[in-house]
């Protein structure tokens, strides 16, 4: 499954997501990310499990090809994971997905503020990016 939610922050926002790894409880949620995480449930039913987190992202290297579960299987809770490009001062670190017979599937033209979100057992990388590209990211 893979979806995207166009512009669910505004640019605004992205100055008040958390700046490091947070787990995420509904008790104590940062508001945008409390936002982004109502706007995602209006299109899907989950769980959020203790392990649930998310981040922002800085990673010219990008990510080779994993699903979200892991590739060693080290995150086996993570039932959906997402992203949102933050800034669009940078060059690369395009998303690309894989299905299972290896057909791949380049996002081009990814607009800063969307979030792509996807099953954890889609096969996906990022491209090196140069410049800063922030990512914020999300592990459900």
């Amino acid at each position: 499954m893979r979806m995207i939610i166009s512009e669910i922050i505004s640019e605004s926002e992205v100055a008040l997501l958390p700046d490091s790894g947070k787990l995420l409880d509904h008790r104590d949620t940062n508001k945008v990310v409390k936002k982004i995480l109502e706007e995602i449930g209006k299109h899907i039913s989950f769980t959020l499990k203790p392990e649930s987190y998310c981040s922002i992202e800085e990673r010219p290297a990008g990510h080779l090809w994993h699903p979200d579960t892991g590739t060693g299987m080290h995150m086996p809770w993570c039932t959906y994971g997402g992203s949102i490009v933050l800034n669009d001062n940078f060059e690369g670190g395009n998303l690309k997905y894989r299905s299972a017979s290896g057909v791949i599937t380049e996002v081009k033209d990814r607009r800063p503020l969307d979030l792509y979100l996807h099953s954890s057992d889609e096969w996906h990388m990022i491209e090196p990016s140069t410049g800063k590209r922030r990512a914020f990211l999300l592990f459900i």
